[in-house]
């Protein structure tokens, strides 16, 4: 489970197979991968025994037995994201492999030929769907609507500068806004997502907006706030990061293994924020702050 500012449990990397039987692309094109691959196998054993066979498929189909192996460890152990570039690399060889035997198996006579060739060509597909999937960020479009069907919810973005400004990086520390603009800032970033989510930050939209008005704000002579009586540098300054008001469709119970997740009854208005993704951040009337489903509500304004 995702704690708050990013912190992971001690036991992140231990080995559960619901962290791959809950991604249906993962669970999906690993099995059609799997029976082609069994397809292909019978097909070259049957083949050898009955005629001439290209050697180097043999090869082919250990190479990918073995990435089969190692991706359904990845994703047991939650290591996909670590060794993206390495599946991205890998399954790239794999289509060299399964084209090369497909080139040979499709023109050959035969049944057990035409066994062969059907589960080289299945897997060279799989293959390509693999390259442009592990080779594409987890913020791309294609991979956030893919893993949208995922229990866990879209990954984090590989790239550690995804959902920052461009004022984020460019900002000089001797501005004087450069303080009210970090503390909004991480106003926006200290929530992340609940185990559904596996870690995606929701960033506020408003951090983007370089054109929000930053207003003066009085002082007393001695540097202090004359409203709150608190220094500009203090981190107790109230930042609105709910813009937009959104009434419950349905009840929702929160789940007890998820202490982001909020409660909430049917009819009752939140006020929201990030509503770009399944999940939102809600503040309810009374103050508490947390993340509910997106398709439980419904924005009012």
């Amino acid at each position: 489970m995702s704690k708050l500012l990013g912190a992971e449990p001690a036991n992140s990397q231990s080995f559960r197979i619901t962290n791959f039987t809950t991604d249906p692309f993962a669970v999906s094109t690993w099995s059609i991968a799997l029976i082609s691959w069994v397809i292909a196998f019978a097909g070259s054993v049957a083949s050898n025994l009955s005629a001439a066979f290209p050697k180097f498929t043999w090869w082919g189909l250990v190479y990918e037995l073995l990435l089969l192996m190692m991706m359904f460890l990845f994703y047991c152990f939650d290591l996909v994201d670590q060794y993206k570039v390495f599946l991205t690399g890998a399954f790239s060889v794999a289509v060299l492999y399964t084209t090369n035997s497909a080139t040979n198996l499709v023109w050959a006579d035969g049944a057990p030929q035409a066994a062969a060739s059907a589960g080289v060509v299945l897997l060279s597909m799989v293959n390509l769907i693999w390259i442009f999937y592990y080779g594409g960020d987890n913020s791309s479009p294609v991979n956030q609507w893919v893993d949208s069907f995922s229990l866990r919810g879209p990954r984090s973005s590989s790239n550690p500068f995804r959902g920052q400004s461009y004022n984020d990086h460019h900002m000089s520390t001797n501005d004087p806004q450069y303080d009210d603009y970090r503390r909004s800032t991480w106003s926006n970033q200290k929530y992340v997502s609940s185990t559904r989510l596996n870690g995606l930050e929701n960033f506020s939209e408003r951090e983007n907006n370089t054109n929000t008005p930053i207003y003066d704000i009085p002082e007393n002579e001695d540097g202090t706030n004359i409203s709150t009586g608190t220094g500009m540098g203090d981190t107790n300054l109230i930042i609105d990061d709910f813009p937009y008001t959104a009434r419950a469709l349905y009840s929702y119970e929160s789940s007890p293994d998820d202490e982001n997740e909020i409660s909430f009854e049917k009819g009752e208005i939140l006020k929201v924020n990030d509503i770009h993704s399944r999940w939102w951040q809600a503040k309810r009337s009374n103050g508490e702050i947390g993340i509910c489903p997106s398709n439980y509500v419904e924005l009012i304004e």
